[in-house]
């Protein structure tokens, strides 16, 4: 079998992650997005108060160290990490 190698080209990967900072998946398009020719990459991550375990939000430090950071948002409303093709 034989793979199209323009099957993602045009297209928008949305993908449901546990956190988009630290997915494999992520960087995997992320590294490859151009190559594909994807039109948007969205990776998303749950919220930590939705789960019924006990989970933590652990932000990275580049979160931390951003002005807009609030860790009750994270943890609420999880986070996006959006990349989108300049034309």
């Amino acid at each position: 079998m034989e793979l199209d190698p323009n099957v993602f080209r045009g297209k928008t990967i949305f993908l449901p992650c546990d956190n988009p900072e630290w997915s494999n998946f992520t960087k995997y398009f992320v590294q490859k997005f151009d190559r594909f020719g994807l039109e948007k990459l969205i990776s998303t991550s749950f919220t930590v108060v939705s789960k019924t375990h006990k989970a933590t939000c652990q932000p990275t430090l580049s979160e931390k160290n951003n002005p807009q950071f609030d860790e009750n948002t994270t943890t609420a409303y999880g986070k996006i990490f959006p990349i989108k093709q300049l034309t």
